[in-house]
């Protein structure tokens, strides 16, 4: 894990470390993240701005994310997918570590 989310809560990385792939009957699609590219970020983004509710999410747009930063953006994404309750204060650390990624 790369030191971008060493911020964020030891629950959450503790989730992604122990991650087992679970559906529950879901149908999953499966998206190949190997390769840093835009189309690529924008499903992140719109990925985590669903999954964490945000009221806000328009001003997350993936034209605001530089690809440089492509691998720390996708451990983000791999915790927020990783969980399916956040606390606040966990919200509010991934959403400070958006801002840290976005392009400014």
């Amino acid at each position: 894990m790369r030191t971008i989310v060493a911020s964020l809560p030891q629950a959450c990385y503790n989730t992604l470390q122990n991650q087992t792939a679970r559906t529950g009957g879901r149908s999953v699609t499966v998206r190949n993240l190997e390769e840093a590219n835009i189309e690529n970020v924008a499903y992140m983004i719109e990925a985590i701005k669903s999954k964490l509710r945000m009221a806000s999410g328009a001003a997350m747009q993936a034209t605001n994310f530089s690809l440089d930063k492509y691998d720390d953006l996708r451990d983000v994404y791999e915790i927020v997918a990783g969980k399916d309750k956040f606390s606040i204060s966990e919200v509010e650390a991934i959403v400070s570590e958006l801002g840290q990624l976005r392009d400014k």
